[in-house]
């Protein structure tokens, strides 16, 4: 089996482990029925998953798991304005 065969089975079973088969099928029919759009939609959380992720682990690497300082030069502040743009 060549390993990009490989590599979406893999994925469709991750798809199914985290939608369950029945809502898979159910988002796999409305993105034949809407294409581009229904497609957007389904790639979205997942997307929105992986940023947060991306932002927490970054988050980590600053300041530690407990969002302390490691370094008495590093200040904690609320949030830092700025967007990702997922999509269109």
């Amino acid at each position: 089996m060549k390993v990009n065969t490989k590599q979406r089975k893999k994925a469709r079973k991750g798809f199914e482990d985290v939608f369950g088969k029945e809502e898979l099928i159910q988002r796999m029919f409305h993105i034949i029925q809407t294409r581009k759009q229904g497609l957007d939609v389904f790639i979205r959380e997942p997307c929105v998953m992986l940023t947060e992720a991306i932002m927490d682990i970054k988050r980590e690497e600053r300041l530690s798991p407990e969002y302390q300082p490691l370094s008495s030069d590093v200040y904690k502040w609320a949030y830092q304005a700025g967007s990702v743009y997922i999509g269109d």
